[in-house]
């Protein structure tokens, strides 16, 4: 089963909806979900995940990460109460001290 038909029946057994991004593609970086404090479901995706898709179809780390703060994230606050989020999984490198 697809992780996108998984979190489907999570939400339809309780009611619920959910949003994914488009395309399709990146539910391979669907990392889970994560219920806020009023218990709306929001699909979590790994931004690094998302950005290497538009490396990998031949964007430069600028471009995708261009493209993907444009295209993406500006049309969070669009996508209602259920909107995903996106996670900037913390590696070493990146880790704050």
């Amino acid at each position: 089963m697809s992780v996108r038909q998984t979190i489907t029946d999570i939400v339809t057994e309780q009611d619920l909806d959910v949003v994914f991004l488009e395309p399709a593609e990146y539910d391979n970086a669907i990392i889970g979900l994560y219920w806020d404090d009023n218990g709306t479901p929001h699909i979590a995706y790994d931004k690094d995940k998302i950005l290497d898709m538009h490396i990998k179809d031949g964007m430069s780390e600028d471009e995708a990460e261009e493209f993907f703060s444009y295209n993406t994230v500006r049309a969070l606050p669009y996508m209602g109460r259920s909107a995903p989020i996106i996670i900037e999984v913390m590696k070493e490198e990146k880790a704050i001290e």
